[in-house]
């Protein structure tokens, strides 16, 4: 969850995640992933305008491009949309403006951003060096590593790592010498890190895999006993369920019902609209939301069946104190009958 301004201290011409009128003071800006909570400001006409006084690029994944170049609010952004190469190092010049008129800007004069405005005034022409790699998250999703004269800066924006994953991240490593196969972690100055589940009262998060599994199990179970089950799963975000569904159509051999901008939306990932369907009768399996209902509501088929069972795609069900050892089923749903 994104939750601060946007600006990194150490290279404050840069923002990332956030699109706000404080923000105008950056010359660049980076997405690390499409979820609207890190998109806050992006749609506005006055950030479109910024935007295209100064030429500004906004730098993200070739995936979240083709997404986000789709969807209606950000499309007069396009032509500031720029793909960055993934697991590839790749160089940057920050174009700098005039930091007095910058700390003049809307929005700085709280005592954070003049803090951060204040801190470093990158010369014209500074260089960087930036490596964007997966973050687990969602289709398209990216951390951010930056190398400079400012400082090694790792902002991961949301992610999912788990234990003992630490070693695919192979460009936050090094060689201990160039003739070793030893690896180092290379220095890094400041992370800006994703602590939505950081909180020692979450005792334990199933991995996606295996929730995975037990919500194919029991889905498997239900569909068994030949009654007309269908399922609706709720989402909260358009993006981050594809894994789910792909596990569900490998399994089941059947495609998750989605509304028809929902399946052209995905377009551009032709292994995810492979398991969805806009034929809501050749599948029980329902991610729909209908216009008539202001897309709140699932089709008809599914609210009309006669055992229609509604599953909430949640993470938020493990945040209770919930040891590993009881958990019964790993399930990252919540099932409302």
């Amino acid at each position: 969850m994104c939750t601060y301004h946007g600006i990194l201290e150490e290279y404050p011409l840069i923002s990332i995640d956030s699109f706000e009128s404080y923000n105008y003071t950056s010359t660049m800006f980076f997405i690390t992933h499409i979820h609207m909570d890190h998109l806050v400001g992006l749609e506005r006409p006055e950030f479109g305008k910024y935007v295209a006084k100064i030429n500004a690029p906004i730098y993200m994944s070739d995936i979240s491009k083709q997404l986000l170049s789709t969807m209606a609010p950000y499309r007069h952004l396009v032509p500031y949309f720029k793909s960055v190469p993934i697991d590839q190092p790749f160089t940057l010049t920050i174009q700098s403006i005039d930091p007095v008129q910058a700390k003049k800007k809307e929005g700085g004069d709280t005592e954070s951003l003049k803090n951060t405005l204040s801190s470093h005034t990158p010369h014209v022409g500074e260089t960087i060096v930036v490596t964007c790699f997966g973050s687990g998250h969602c289709p398209g999703s990216v951390m951010v590593w930056i190398e400079g004269e400012h400082g090694n800066v790792l902002f991961t924006g949301d992610f999912r790592l788990y234990h003992g994953q630490a070693k695919r991240l192979t460009h936050l490593h090094r060689r201990r010498t160039d003739n070793d196969d030893n690896y180092l972690f290379k220095p890094i100055d400041n992370i800006y890190i994703d602590m939505t589940f950081f909180r020692p009262e979450i005792l334990h998060i199933p991995t996606r895999e295996i929730s995975c599994e037990a919500l194919i199990l029991w889905i498997r179970s239900l569909l068994s006993d030949k009654s007309n089950v269908n399922f609706h799963f709720k989402q909260s975000a358009r993006v981050g369920y594809e894994q789910i569904f792909r596990a569900l159509y490998d399994s089941l051999g059947m495609r998750v019902h989605v509304e028809q901008s929902q399946y052209e939306f995905f377009a551009c990932l032709p292994i995810i609209q492979e398991c969805l369907t806009t034929d809501p009768i050749s599948t029980r399996l329902h991610a729909c939301r209908t216009a008539s209902s202001n897309y709140t509501q699932p089709c008809s088929i599914f609210r009309n069946c006669d055992k229609p069972i509604r599953i909430l795609l949640s993470i938020m069900w493990f945040t209770e104190q919930i040891a590993a050892s009881k958990l019964v089923f790993f399930l990252l749903f919540i099932v409302i009958i």
